[in-house]
């Protein structure tokens, strides 16, 4: 059982980060519930935790991990870009890009 529940949680992330890189609001949805399914299952299993040999493969699982949790960060970004955007079309004031000064920050910059 531990071989297959360590392979399960590889497999769903694999599948999330197929789906983040699709951007399938539905697929993302189904490959994090099996993600969630596979990790309850994981945990469960307290064997696995007893085998120094799968130390290679956890640690695989953390770098898919950190794969998964770059791509939502840059759709979340990406996201609030456009929104930001669509709001300075839209004539709001306080729409301001992500990587830019403060407007408090840029009236000091041109009085000094």
């Amino acid at each position: 059982m531990s071989d297959q529940a360590m392979d399960a949680v590889i497999a769903a992330q694999a599948q999330l980060i197929e789906a983040l890189d699709r951007s399938d609001v539905a697929a993302v949805e189904n490959a994090t519930r099996a993600l969630d399914d596979a990790l309850v299952a994981l945990k469960s299993d307290v064997a696995w935790n007893m085998r120094p040999s799968r130390r290679d493969q956890a640690e695989f699982a953390l770098r898919q991990c950190d794969a998964a949790k770059m791509r939502v960060n840059y759709l979340g970004n990406a996201t609030r870009e456009r929104q930001r955007s669509l709001a300075g079309l839209r004539g709001d004031a306080r729409a301001e890009a992500t990587y830019a000064r403060p407007s408090a920050m840029r009236m000091r910059l041109v009085t000094a």
